[in-house]
């Protein structure tokens, strides 16, 4: 079973979209500060790909992360491993900008 935590109801400036009962506005490229403040107040445990805890919310956030970042503004994932055996992503916008919400 796979447990969804939806985002708040936050105001951006573009494209609209259904999840679920909640109508989510999704951020323009202009709103990346807007999207993190979002992702800060959905990542919990439950959404974590290991190890986490609330001092740090973004620890083990990395792929599901990305991928919403993906989602939102294209570009492509980045990957590489870490130290601790696993991997970290982040993404590379459509204009060339590197964006990691979760690096720690």
């Amino acid at each position: 079973m796979v447990r969804v935590h939806l985002l708040p109801l936050v105001k951006f400036d573009t494209i609209l979209i259904m999840t679920g009962p909640e109508r989510v506005d999704i951020p323009s490229n202009e709103d990346l500060s807007k999207l993190l403040d979002a992702l800060k107040i959905a990542w919990i445990g439950e959404t974590s790909n290991g190890e986490w805890n609330s001092e740090y919310p973004e620890l083990n956030q990395y792929a599901g992360t990305a991928l919403v970042v993906q989602d939102l503004f294209g570009g492509e994932l980045l990957r590489c491993p870490t130290k601790r055996g696993s991997s970290h992503s982040w993404n590379l916008l459509p204009d060339g900008e590197e964006v990691d919400f979760t690096i720690n």
